[in-house]
């Protein structure tokens, strides 16, 4: 073929390829050809410009794509003139031999008979005359367009175009030829051979490469299916029906119980009433009656009458005693084995409730991994699916117009096949003729348009996945009511087991009827004034987000936020967000999970999870916080979605507090805060009581009091003797001393639009890499390298893709510590500024060992001073052999203030005080021994190993619970086995079991599959 994919190559005594070759062939002729021995007549052909008498338009060079590279070619200048004679213009035999030349390239067979036949074409073409040679041009510029157009057909639709057309109006001028001689029936044949072994088999073949990139595309959007992980979703759902039959089965077994020990309870008191009747009798009974006394003080009649009386009185007396007694003794009796019968039935109907919530526990958890599986699954199918879609619409519009092209091609060369046959045969005109009335058939050059695949979300049975969730989220009604509904009234489902169903990102959740009173306020709905968006507005106009408008953005994707102005610094206690609706329609469209970015300047800060969303469109699902925030812009960014994603959003304000000042702790006389709160606006003297001010008082005094308290003051009544400092040894009174880590400079840049040059700062997957870079100053730290290493961290804090952060450096020192040149800038500041800028390494060097990543220092070779707080800061440290560690600081006048918290966390204060007293340069033996690094190679190229063996054993830990593991062990540290330390622990350890990756950790073991955070590997990048 003429497009064979072979490249076959010229004898050993020439440089030029085969393409080239055949270039040289067409510009020089038969003078270039009469020297060579011919390759083989089908090897690969191609070239870029196509002789023409003068000019010819240029073909496009072999690789070019089809589509957009098939563009109109440039004109040419002059056109090939079909009235001109070719021994009368300069070139035309030149042109003619060209032309057979490539010819014999493509049909003859051997170099020899190459050679042989255009010798003879040049013979035959000396001798005919001038009507033949007329003729043999008509053939010579007709080979050369049917050479050009094999070339261009699939590579420039419209230099095909042209040539063919032009083609087809050469045979029908040479139809009007009077003869036809033997060699223009065998360049007929040729030509023949040239459309149907190179134009045909590339228009066929350019055909197929649309169908399958038509059936290719297809495949992608089916290949969409993958993210949905039904099998893993199906596992936990199918589970459900068994475990909520287990769960009501429990809760009758549990309502028989109670109903036991509602009985039980109702005999009791019947019991106890019994006994406490019959008792008044049994009290009556005293030892010497006032009927018995009467008979002994008046005696009546004989001694043996009165004997007789006294006798008679007493023996119904105890005959009475005795009979109530009885009666009362048993009704104890009874009331004792009841209230021992009642108490074991109260135990056994504990211990089934206990059971009970653990199997609803069990329950709403697995249907809580279920949902959340679902709706990442979900989520990602959704985005996988909407951008294939797009690429599938395009690509079958791009195909569409390349099959309309193909087809007109065909269809032209089975016209210039028709004519070449005419031209052979005996009645020329009227064979022409039918040719040219001829309808031919184009059915064979069709693509087969697959049609849109529909989306699987929206077909069974995956659309039990990615519809109607609410019943199986535990918060909602629909829930409640498919899986708790019929339980016995006596035996109702735990409502606070499960109080959230966690989101991809963990956190404490909680429905608005669940939420903490971290504060009181009420809840405000943004008016349409205070609302801006990242891409697009509110559907309709209204006063806001309430029932009526909803937001949406113009694209579901993550990231897309709302952003409120409250007008002023407030303090915000908690947001709630709801359903997209449309004119008081509700759209089946929400939230699912979202982060709250706050701010009072404009820089942004950012909760550390995602906050649960809404699980249908008309519920309101908020979140109360445990701290308010401080902040006059708040910002909700979505997470994931369902449908479009679209949201009503409300927050809550606490009462508004702006302190005048920094508060001191100093008695207040009563006429100075009467003078405080008339300048505050809160009364007037003229019109206030005198109990008015006793109750001000009062509760001044006691906010006083408590203040003192918590700072361990006491002050006496008379307010004479000052203030005095008692110090207390209760930790519990103590505030914690956990500290929350802030950065102390805002950020310049971020990975995106890194502009550090001292610094490196490089993301991959899972992973992040910050490089000391430079090594012409042994990267030495000085006010642009310390702004880079914050940048960086900032950054850090916010990313909950990366889990390890690895400190280097590049040159043959890790960090020679602090710049000299930067000390001497010190001199020049204010004490203010310079208290400023020394504490602000300090408070990086928390901010960066405070990252919930797990941090991995490289010393690939010696570090001083600061390099050494680098060090200590990091979570973990790998050194060479050869690197050296020094705290020089003493020797030159310094106190390494800076490092002394951090070194002495990491290596305790005997280590610390040999490092920073006596600047002992230690080897990095010494230095494993002491505990500054945790392990020691010969070579910087083993650090790769190190890593990758650390990447393997994070990926398989979840990533809030080592971050949280990694908190806890800072906090701990060198604190006292105290209460307060006990419970703090515990809070910790409670607060974590109930997180989503805890549950989800458990879903895992019981679907035996691995949990979500091991799925993504860790790669290194060095």
């Amino acid at each position: 073929m003429l497009l064979s994919p072979e490249r076959r190559a010229w004898p050993s005594s020439s440089k030029w390829t085969t393409k080239q070759q055949a270039l040289t062939a067409v510009n020089e002729g038969p003078s270039f050809l009469s020297g060579l021995s011919l390759p083989h007549a089908r090897s690969q052909v191609a070239h870029r410009s196509l002789p023409c008498p003068d000019t010819l338009p240029p073909v496009p060079t072999l690789g070019e794509g089809r589509g957009s590279s098939r563009s109109r070619a440039p004109e040419a200048s002059t056109r090939c003139s079909m009235q001109q004679t070719p021994w009368r213009q300069p070139g035309v035999l030149r042109r003619s031999y060209s032309a057979a030349a490539l010819l014999l390239l493509l049909a003859t067979q051997g170099a020899q008979a190459a050679k042989v036949a255009l010798q003879s074409k040049l013979r035959y073409a000396m001798e005919t005359d001038s009507a033949q040679m007329s003729a043999s041009a008509l053939f010579a510029n007709l080979s050369s367009l049917a050479l050009s157009s094999s070339l261009s057909i699939g590579q420039n639709a419209t230099q095909a175009s042209d040539s063919l057309n032009k083609m087809e109006s050469l045979l029908l001028s040479l139809g009007r030829q009077p003869t036809t001689d033997r060699n223009m029936v065998e360049t007929a044949t040729m030509i023949g051979r040239i459309l149907e072994d190179s134009m045909k088999a590339t228009i066929r073949t350019q055909l197929a490469l649309q169908q399958k990139s038509l059936e290719t595309a297809v495949g992608t959007i089916n290949a969409c299916a993958s993210h949905l992980k039904y099998d893993e979703a199906k596992v936990l759902r199918e589970q459900l029906p068994a475990l909520a039959a287990a769960h009501q089965q429990c809760r009758k077994e549990e309502g028989i119980r109670a109903q036991f020990v509602e009985e039980c309870e109702q005999s009791l008191a019947e019991h106890k009433t019994s006994h406490a009747t019959a008792r008044v009798d049994c009290d009556a009974v005293v030892d010497y009656p006032t009927g018995g006394r009467g008979l002994c003080n008046n005696r009546v009649g004989s001694v043996a009458d009165h004997y007789r009386n006294l006798h008679t009185f007493w023996d119904e007396y105890l005959k009475w005693y005795d009979g109530n007694m009885t009666i009362c003794n048993a009704l104890q009796a009874k009331v004792e084995s009841t209230t021992a019968n009642c108490s074991n039935l109260s135990v056994a109907h504990d211990a089934q409730r206990r059971k009970c919530n653990a199997q609803q526990a069990q329950l709403d958890t697995t249907s809580c991994g279920f949902v959340t599986n679902a709706e990442n699954g979900c989520a990602a199918y959704s985005r996988c699916y909407d951008q294939t879609l797009a690429s599938f619409i395009t690509l079958n519009s791009t195909v569409a117009e390349e099959e309309r092209t193909l087809r007109q091609e065909w269809r032209a060369v089975l016209r210039i096949e028709c004519l070449l046959k005419a031209l052979l045969s005996d009645n020329k005109n009227a064979a022409i003729d039918r040719c040219i009335g001829r309808v031919h058939s184009l059915d064979e050059i069709s693509v087969d348009y697959s049609p849109v695949p529909r989306p699987l979300n929206e077909t069974y049975p995956h659309d039990t996945l990615c519809k109607n969730l609410t019943e199986y989220v535990p918060v909602t009604e629909a829930y409640a009511k498919r899986w708790y509904e019929g339980l016995p009234s006596s035996a109702q489902e735990e409502s606070r087991i499960v109080r959230f169903c966690p989101s991809k990102s963990g956190g404490r959740h909680h429905q608005a009827q669940a939420m903490q009173h971290a504060c009181k306020g009420k809840v405000v709905v943004p008016t349409r004034s205070q609302v801006s968006f990242s891409s697009s507005s509110v559907p309709q106009p209204g006063p806001g987000l309430d029932a009526e408008t909803s937001w949406a953005p113009a694209q579901a994707r993550a990231g897309e936020f709302l952003t409120v102005d409250l007008g002023e610094e407030v303090r915000v206690g908690g947001t709630y967000v709801q359903g997209g609706s449309l004119e008081r329609r509700c759209l089946d469209s929400w939230v699912t999970t979202y982060m709250i970015q706050y701010s009072v300047n404009g820089s942004y800060s950012s909760l550390p999870e995602a906050l649960r969303g809404s699980h249908d469109c008309s519920a309101k699902v908020g979140t109360r916080f445990d701290v308010p925030l401080q902040a006059r812009f708040l910002r909700f960014v979505m997470e994931s979605w369902h449908g479009h994603g679209s949201m009503r959003v409300g927050r809550e304000l606490c009462r508004r507090v702006k302190p005048d000042g920094p508060v001191r702790l100093r008695a207040l006389t009563p006429e100075y805060r009467r003078d405080r709160l008339l300048k505050a606006g809160r009364g007037v003297a003229m019109v206030m009581e005198k109990k008015d001010w006793e109750t001000i008082e009062r509760v001044l005094a006691a906010k006083e009091a408590e203040l003192l308290q918590q700072e361990g003051s006491s002050l006496e009544d008379s307010h004479v003797s000052g203030y005095r400092y008692v110090p207390t040894t209760k930790v519990v009174d103590k505030p914690s001393w956990e500290t929350f880590a802030v950065p102390h400079i805002r950020p310049t840049c971020g990975s995106e639009n890194w502009h550090h040059k001292d610094v490196l700062f490089e993301i991959g997957e899972g992973i992040a890499y910050i490089t000391l870079n430079r090594p012409e100053a042994n990267n030495a730290l000085n006010e642009t390298t310390s702004q880079a290493l914050q940048d960086a961290t900032c950054e850090l804090h916010m990313r909950r893709d990366i889990r390890i952060v690895v400190l280097r450096a590049e040159g043959s020192m890790f960090c020679a510590g602090g710049d000299p040149k930067h000390f001497f800038d010190a001199l020049a500041m204010s004490e203010r500024d310079d208290r400023k800028a020394a504490i602000g390494f300090m408070k990086f060097l928390f901010w960066f060992q405070s990252l919930p990543q797990f941090t991995v220092g490289l010393a690939q070779g010696s570090a001083m001073g600061s390099g050494i707080g680098l060090l200590c800061a990091c979570d973990m440290v790998l050194a060479t052999s050869a690197a050296r560690f020094t705290c020089s600081e003493v020797k030159l006048g310094f106190c390494p203030a800076a490092l002394a918290p951090f070194v002495t966390r990491k290596v305790g204060p005997a280590f610390a005080k040999r490092l920073l007293c006596m600047a002992e340069n230690i080897s990095a033996e010494q230095a494993k021994r002491m505990g500054l690094i945790s392990d020691v190679v010969e070579e910087e190229s083993e650090f790769s190993d190190y890593m990758k063996d650390i990447c393997e054993k994070v990926t398989l830990c979840a990533p809030t619970a080592a971050g949280r593991a990694k908190r806890l062990a800072q906090n701990v540290s060198l604190q006292p086995l105290t209460r307060k330390l006990l419970e703090y622990t515990g809070g910790e350890l409670a607060d974590i079991r109930i997180g989503e990756e805890a549950i989800k950790g458990m879903v895992a073991v019981q679907a035996r599959v691995k949990p979500y955070w091991a799925e993504t590997p860790i790669k290194p990048l060095y």
